[in-house]
């Protein structure tokens, strides 16, 4: 019991349920899960052995897992619409590598899924651009610093750009993962945050169109 503000007792109820424990059937390390209420499964990146792990919460088995990439990490559905509806292609962030793979749930061995697709995320350069006086001529001079970060993908998010209410682009947001060698001042292990147009990104000629990806950065001060 807590006693409120107006005099009142407030309860506090703790409820507690049974539960199980299972072991990955061959080992190894769990990165992230989710649970998909269509199929009534748990899925789980294990980020040892490159592959997603499928718990079948009907029987409380697992199922065949599915080989995705290198160090599987962030997992999300894709999204049918804004209200959370998740669509039968789950979303794998390999982490090992700069690459989201596609998983048909409807596909592969008893059903558990196949991985279909490796999407190919950019490459993305990010630089300062700051003016000093040259110290021959004494004009004004642009000076472009340029900042390595990694662009392996971690953890993923996926919502609809939607118009009139029907899901138009299919927008990833992502962080990376980051690693030893980054450029200072982000050499302590910085990840950066990015989203992508899975959709536009697709068809786009080699990913130059600037509207497939977009890099979270300070906005520029002191102009």
């Amino acid at each position: 019991y807590a006693k409120l503000s107006n005099g009142s007792d407030r309860i506090d109820t703790v409820t507690v349920v049974a539960g199980v424990t299972r072991s990955l059937p061959f080992g190894g390390q769990v990165a992230d899960a989710l649970y998909h209420p269509g199929k009534d499964r748990l899925y789980l990146t294990n980020i040892t052995r490159n592959q997603v792990e499928v718990f079948n919460l009907a029987d409380s088995s697992f199922k065949a897992p599915v080989i995705v990439g290198s160090r599987p990490w962030g997992l999300a559905a894709w999204p049918v619409d804004r209200s959370g509806t998740k669509g039968d292609t789950l979303l794998v962030a390999n982490s090992g590598g700069t690459q989201i793979s596609y998983v048909n749930l409807n596909a592969g061995a008893s059903g558990s899924g196949l991985e279909v697709f490796r999407y190919l995320l950019p490459n993305i350069v990010v630089a300062t651009i700051t003016t000093t006086t040259s110290a021959t001529s004494g004009q004004p001079i642009t000076v472009r610093t340029v900042y390595d970060f990694s662009d392996r993908p971690q953890y993923i998010g996926a919502t609809c750009h939607e118009v009139a209410g029907v899901c138009q682009d299919v927008m990833l947001t992502y962080s990376t993962t980051p690693t030893p060698g980054q450029s200072p001042p982000f050499g302590n292990l910085n990840g950066t945050l990015r989203w992508e147009n899975l959709t536009k990104g697709v068809t786009a000629a080699g990913k130059s169109d600037s509207t497939t990806s977009h890099f979270f950065f300070e906005q520029a001060i002191g102009q």
